[in-house]
């Protein structure tokens, strides 16, 4: 059995590397970039969090015990669920006050104006900020966490884990990181599923519960992928030095500058698969990014459009009668829309 692992040994070696890119690297980064984008307190994401009240907490009440109402799963399926509100009509009226306001643009949170807070002290702010633009502030937030993140490691591998002897060296380690800026595409990648479980509806582009594994798993598959890649070639870089080694008896080489492998292929197998694999993942992120905003964009409309029937009804829930003039019944007159003026 020795002899057996001994004969394979590179392969288990490999597929270890693979195992600790994507198990210990990809998936525990990808969990500290997410959680700690969720630990940020802004303003401009408070609607993440709950604390805006969209419903009173009694609504969060089941078989008499009450649910903690700002976990996330409880607020993506309070910012989603829009059928069973009851609309007041304050909203039609902030319909007609605020309609230019920020664009003009509308967003789903409008529909919450009429809502009072759970302990009944003042209602909430008016969410003016349109879906889209909410979206863009989510993909900010956790671009800007993982840029935070991002700079820390390179730090780390830079100064004390990069085993670099000279400034030069470390300067080329830092650049080398740098111009692929892995994080923060895994971050924007994770920004696809995270919208779409606070702003999208349930059932929408297959809605259901939304957790953490699927909004990060893009995102490991990407930064699992890219540490592979390096992890690989260290593998095959490390077996080549330990061939060298045993065919000439742990020999050290007269040429300071040899190496047992041919570098340039070695460096461009690393380039291209480094390249293609961020291309990947743009595109794919490009590709989501673009659909999801059409989605919301088509949210947008019919949230409008709702918006502009509750403005023109009466509080009794009855439309508005169009005035009437006496003397345009005597002519006749209509205007374009079959309606007396």
């Amino acid at each position: 059995f020795l002899d057996w692992v001994a004969r394979y040994y590179m392969i288990f070696w490999l597929v270890g590397e693979i195992v600790n890119a994507f198990v210990v690297a990809a998936i525990t980064e990808e969990l500290c970039k997410y959680y700690a984008f969720r630990f940020v307190e802004h303003p401009d994401l408070i609607f993440l969090t709950g604390l805006d009240r969209s419903r009173a907490d009694s609504e969060a009440l089941y078989g008499g015990d009450q649910n903690y109402a700002y976990n996330s799963h409880n607020v993506s399926s309070n910012l989603k669920a829009g059928d069973d509100f009851d609309l007041d009509q304050n909203i039609a009226a902030g319909y007609s006050q605020r309609k230019d306001t920020h664009r003009g643009k509308r967003s789903r949170s409008a529909m919450q104006m009429g809502f009072n807070r759970a302990d009944g002290d003042e209602k909430d702010e008016e969410e003016v900020r349109t879906l889209r633009q909410r979206a863009a502030a989510i993909t900010t937030a956790m671009i800007g966490t993982a840029v935070g993140l991002t700079c820390a490691e390179n730090f780390l591998f830079v100064f004390f884990f990069g085993g670099a002897s000279s400034g030069g060296e470390e300067m080329a380690i830092l650049i080398f990181r740098s111009i692929f800026p892995v994080h923060a595409l895994a971050a924007a990648m994770q920004s696809i599923g995270v919208i779409h479980k606070f702003l999208e509806p349930a059932g929408n582009n297959g809605g259901g519960r939304f957790g953490v594994g699927k909004i990060i798993l893009p995102a490991v598959l990407l930064h699992g992928t890219f540490d592979s890649i390096l992890m690989g070639i260290n593998v095959y870089i490390e077996s080549a030095w330990g061939a060298y080694y045993k065919a000439n008896n742990g020999r050290e080489p007269d040429d300071e500058s040899f190496v047992p492998y041919n570098a340039v292929v070695v460096n461009v197998v690393v380039w291209v698969c480094i390249c293609l694999t961020m291309l990947g993942g743009l595109v794919w992120y490009v590709a989501q990014n673009r659909s999801q905003k059409q989605r919301l964009k088509k949210l947008e409309d019919q949230e409008d459009h709702m918006l502009m029937e509750l403005a023109a009804m009466n509080s009794d829930g009855r439309r508005k009668r169009s005035y009437v003039n006496p003397k345009m019944v005597k002519l006749g007159g209509r205007d374009d829309n079959h309606e007396f003026v």
